[in-house]
């Protein structure tokens, strides 16, 4: 009988060794930033996330060292900052000891194999490449490959929240590691690669100021409470370039139907339409804390909403008491943002005004025109499934979180700012600027068809002409996650919403304690802690522990799943 778990990124309770292997659940904490042997199969489990304002970090362990790792849909490489690296984005941060001896660590080519990757935001990491064994969500990955970092200028830390990398979730065709190390695979992908999950997916719920769930190999049926209003997008495939023998699947990309506010539809615009097709793809991607679009697109939007205006490079303004919702539509499926969702800050002078997402930006080379980061994807349960060779493709689900009608007020959007303190000292100028223009660069990738690499019999590869945006089978999938002996992959995910055995009620272990007056009091059990990260070279001091809170994280621990 396959197991769904639920995992808890970053908190764990001190019950933690109470639970087998094969039931585990953890928590993300969220940060703010401006072959193999496995030792579990047909498994799945639910990781919990920790909201710190605009990312979700996963606690992870590489080798015997633990660590927050920040987790993005948008790159597919696990990297983590090494005790070499001395920038100030490092300094303070929990490290891999690379001065320390490691029994399951492993050297790649003498170390000499560099790691070197960049961010659309203009960050970037480097160091080199090794295999450690890797461990997320009680699975454990030996001679897993990793970046070691010792130079980056990513900021990984804000305040009590120090994450020491990232955890990609990307596919395997965008993995730096991948190009410099023949065979690597990322962490989830070869999970579902070997068939070691319950069924080829992860899925996602974050929340706003609290915790969310990263689901291995099933959904959270806790947050999906009706399978039937999920809807399923196929991914979109990329052409590949010439000797590139890759998967034709790249990024978590779908294609966007429709953008509205207010109840008026704008006119999208595909910037490679004659070889992306019609409709403009859009990227999830859970390390970007905004939403972006065509230059064009952006401003026809805000043009529905009366005193907007373009402020900065991209950046429009809106009145603060405004209550219009904004719409987006994937396939027939209508999906509403209200202001509280996507206002993100009120402008210091004048008071009255706010900065909202879309962000309007250039057109991108790889054909991807909308990238919709946290504050879309905290309004759904996203679902990333790799696909089962020879039964369907990639696809992404979908299934709203918010509530079927809500008009927000002026008080609830001031409420939501209140909360995050987010008041920018700027002071918007006093004319009014021109909608930025963009020259379209030449398109990455080449359009010519190349050999179809899996064995199904479907249409061929992605041409100039053959990427439409249907939810059909007709493309072939990558090899990704074959089919489980268990027979869940079997082109249907009601398997994995279903429970036989209800979950058993959450709750945070107590004691009684009684005073000499006969009083009774409940009070929750002492808290553990995990030192995250290695010993530091220069000062015990250094070594920053995480508390596991067990009246404040049980509530959504250890949740098992029995299908």
């Amino acid at each position: 009988m396959p197991f769904a778990l639920t995992l808890l990124f970053g908190l764990v309770s001190s019950w933690l060794w109470m639970v087998e292997a094969k039931d585990s659940k953890l928590d993300l904490v969220v940060r703010p930033r401006n072959e193999e042997r496995l030792l579990k199969r047909g498994n799945a489990t639910v990781e919990y996330l920790k909201y710190a304002a605009q990312s979700y970090n996963a606690l992870t362990t590489i080798g015997q060292y633990s660590f927050l790792l920040s987790l993005d849909t948008g790159s597919s490489d696990t990297w983590v900052v090494s005790s070499s690296c001395h920038t100030s984005e490092c300094r303070g941060l929990p490290t891999y000891p690379d001065h320390l001896a490691s029994s399951t660590f492993g050297s790649v080519n003498n170390n000499q194999t560099a790691f070197r990757i960049r961010f659309a935001d203009g960050t970037r990491a480097a160091g080199m490449v090794a295999s450690e064994t890797i461990g997320v969500g009680g699975f454990n990955l030996t001679s897993q490959m990793f970046g070691l970092v010792n130079d980056t200028n990513v900021t990984l830390s804000s305040g009590d929240h120090e994450a020491s990398g990232v955890f990609g979730l990307g596919f395997p065709r965008l993995s730096q590691i991948g190009k410099s190390v023949q065979g690597a695979v990322p962490p989830v992908a070869r999970l579902a690669q070997q068939g070691l999950l319950s069924y080829p997916l992860f899925g996602l719920s974050l929340r706003k100021n609290d915790t969310g769930t990263l689901s291995l190999g099933a959904i959270d049926s806790d947050v999906v409470q009706n399978q039937s209003l999920v809807s399923w997008h196929d991914v979109a495939p990329f052409p590949t370039l010439p000797n590139d023998n890759s998967s034709i699947y790249l990024q978590w990309a779908i294609h966007l139907a429709g953008v509205a506010i207010n109840n008026v539809s704008i006119s999208l615009n595909s910037t490679y339409r004659n070889i992306t097709g019609p409709e403009p793809l859009a990227l999830f991607d859970l390390g970007a804390n905004g939403i972006y679009g065509p230059a064009a697109d952006v401003a026809e939007l805000f043009s529905q909403i009366p005193a907007s205006r373009l402020v900065g490079d991209g950046q429009y303004a809106i009145p603060c008491d405004t209550t219009l919702g904004m719409r987006f539509t994937f396939g027939s499926r209508n999906y509403t943002l209200q202001p509280h969702e996507y206002i993100f800050a009120r402008v210091l002078d004048p008071p009255n005004m706010c900065l909202a997402w879309p962000l309007a930006t250039a057109p991108s080379e790889d054909g991807i025109d909308w990238q919709f980061g946290t504050p879309f994807l905290r309004t759904v349960y996203s679902i990333f499934s790799y696909g089962i060779d020879t039964k369907e493709p990639p696809k992404i689900g979908l299934y709203s979180v918010s509530p079927d009608v809500v008009v927000d007020t002026e008080e609830t959007i001031s409420q939501s700012l209140s909360v995050e303190s987010a008041t920018f000292a700027t002071t918007l100028p006093n004319y009014v600027l021109p909608t930025p223009t963009y020259t379209t660069p030449p398109y990455l990738f080449s359009p010519t068809p190349s050999p179809i690499l899996s064995s199904s019999n479907t249409t061929p590869r992605p041409s100039e002409t053959s990427i439409t945006s249907t939810s059909t089978f007709e493309y072939s999938v990558p090899t990704l996650g074959e089919l489980a002996p268990s027979g869940l992959g079997a082109s249907t995910y009601s398997a994995l919403l279903t429970r036989t055995t209800p979950l058993p009620s959450a709750h945070a272990p107590v004691v009684v304690v009684t005073d000499s007056n006969g009083s009774a009091t409940t009070q929750p059990l002492p808290m553990q802690s995990v030192v995250l990260g290695g010993p530091e070279k220069s000062s015990a001091s250094r070594v920053r522990t995480f508390d596991f809170g067990l009246g404040l994280l049980l509530s959504t621990l250890y949740t098992v799943l029995l299908l």
